[in-house]
């Protein structure tokens, strides 16, 4: 599980609100939870952090079966006949982003915390390890409608067609997942996901033989995280192909 650790900072940083957005007003007022909202909302987001500790255990088939399923299936059956759309957001910024996606379109929204958006990137996650490619997408198409600005969910989409070696795609989805991450990523989290995204862009120039366009990447990778090891041992390879060539 290479990139648990990331994975379960990430997804600690979790967002318990839930709002709404009016079709007709300029700017949308949240809506009150109701308790049984709340009372759901605190269940599930403590079987996601119990699902959390299996995947650290690397025992992704029983936090999937006993965690993340039965997260996803509240959800999907909660809220299936919404009449209103709905977002999953880690804080106050993303969700407004989402108000106000809404509100331009004169949609109804609501917002609820990002357990259920996070619940699908696990099952996701867990699909690529079985190699499950195409499964794997599906959830994560699921997880970015809910969230589609957030960059962790990008970047492991962007992953899984860098395995397939479709680096155009994988060039566009990295790109977004960078600036979703400038623009919306939480700051305690922030640093780890700009990193993320670009070490994926620099990754694709790499594939595609443009190894100074790369190179330039992983400096800038640098620029932010002056301990990132990866983007270092990817210097350190395109030195070496340098060299050779």
């Amino acid at each position: 599980m290479k990139k648990i650790l990331f994975l379960l900072i990430a997804i600690s940083f979790v967002f318990s609100g839930c709002a709404s957005a009016p079709k007709k007003e300029k700017e949308a007022k949240p809506e009150k939870k109701t308790e049984k909202t709340q009372t759901s909302e605190d269940k599930y987001k403590k079987m996601l952090v119990e699902g959390e500790k299996l995947f650290r255990a690397d025992k992704v088939e029983d936090a999937v079966e006993n965690y993340i399923d039965p997260i996803i299936s509240y959800y999907e059956n909660e809220y299936k006949n919404s009449p209103k759309d709905v977002y999953c957001a880690r804080d106050k910024t993303e969700m407004m982003a989402y108000l106000m996606t809404a509100a331009a379109a004169k949609r109804s929204a609501v917002v609820l915390s990002n357990t259920w958006a996070d619940a699908l990137f696990y099952k996701a996650y867990a699909l690529v390890d079985f190699r499950k490619f195409d499964e794997a997408k599906d959830f994560l198409g699921k997880a970015l409608k809910l969230s589609p600005y957030n960059s962790s969910y990008l970047s492991e989409l962007g992953h899984i067609y860098q395995i397939e070696k479709n680096w155009e795609k994988s060039m566009e989805i990295f790109k977004n997942a960078v600036k979703y991450a400038e623009e919306f990523t939480p700051e305690p989290i922030k640093e780890a996901e700009l990193t993320r995204a670009l070490r994926g862009i620099g990754y694709t120039l790499i594939e595609l033989g443009k190894l100074d366009e790369a190179e330039k990447i992983y400096i800038e990778c640098l620029k932010i995280s002056k301990d990132d090891r990866a983007a270092m041992q990817e210097l350190m390879y395109i030195k070496k192909l340098k060299e050779s060539q």
